[in-house]
């Protein structure tokens, strides 16, 4: 156990069962929160499923080989993604404001909902399912291929993970010395609000430049950034009905509360907090 003369550190024989318990235990107390009105308790054993399936991914220990499916798990299993896809909440859309905050009541509350957070946390989940599942019709392919410059660095990272990229929805060709063709990108809703080519480069400088170099969790944070990067951003107009879409689909996810960096979708404010402020 004494690793240090001054009884400063230890180790520990089975490290990854001490956090991994930390892990759950953390992440099922965020798990609890209330969002856009619910006070339900969440189905317990769907919940546990849920956090283990992430705390798996996260650590690289999802087995593409030996373990069936996941499509195959979806079938005898509770789903992972959805919580209860019957419910549903009544809810007033007020508007939106700055172009980035979509406000609605809820009986006597009044929520905020970052539209970038919150399509950020809807797309890390279905890419993350699409990845896992190994999803082949996860591709937009385009009419006319983008060709894109790339550094030696930003190059060799792409040959590196050649496979990543691809599974994740880019279907890609090297062109010339230092270039790639994208022919293809991740299908994925709004994509018509984001120019595609700062898309992929901005993944790139992301991946290239993140602190956290552990190649364990190489494909958490590729993920992570597509999704960020994908998700319709600040100032982007949505109308009514992308709203209504937005909302349904937060409500159907089991973590719905932060984007993947940990912002916060929505902030609640009732009916009391604001009469104080007047």
């Amino acid at each position: 156990m004494n690793v240090h003369p001054t009884k400063m550190e230890v180790r520990f024989k089975e490290e990854e069962k001490v956090y991994k318990a930390v892990y759950c235990a953390i992440k099922n107390a965020l798990l609890n929160k209330e969002f856009l009105g619910e006070k339900e308790e969440e189905n317990k054993i769907q919940k546990s499923n849920y956090i283990n399936n992430e705390f798996n991914f996260l650590t690289n220990h999802f087995n593409k080989s030996s373990d069936f499916s996941y499509s195959e798990k979806i079938k005898n299993d509770i789903d992972l993604i959805n919580r209860n896809t019957e419910r549903k909440i009544e809810y007033k859309f007020c508007g939106i404001i700055f172009k980035t905050y979509i406000v609605i009541q809820v009986d006597e509350q009044m929520y905020l909902i970052d539209q970038h957070a919150g399509h950020e946390r809807i797309l890390y989940e279905q890419i993350r399912a699409n990845y896992k599942d190994n999803l082949k019709n996860n591709t937009q392919m385009t009419l006319i291929p983008e060709v894109i410059d790339l550094t030696h660095k930003e190059k060799e990272f792409v040959k590196e993970n050649l496979e990543l990229f691809q599974k994740i929805g880019f279907e890609l060709d090297f062109f010339g010395e230092n270039s790639v063709k994208i022919n293809g990108f991740p299908d994925i809703e709004y994509r018509e609000k984001i120019n595609s080519k700062s898309m992929f480069l901005d993944i790139l400088d992301e991946m290239l430049t993140a602190s956290r170099s552990n190649f364990k969790n190489i494909e958490e944070r590729f993920i992570a950034t597509v999704a960020c990067k994908a998700a319709v951003k600040a100032g982007m107009d949505l109308n009514a009905k992308e709203v209504d879409s937005m909302i349904q689909r937060l409500l159907k996810l089991q973590n719905p509360y932060t984007c993947p960096h940990g912002r916060p979708t929505t902030i609640k404010f009732n009916k009391t907090e604001l009469f104080e402020k007047f």
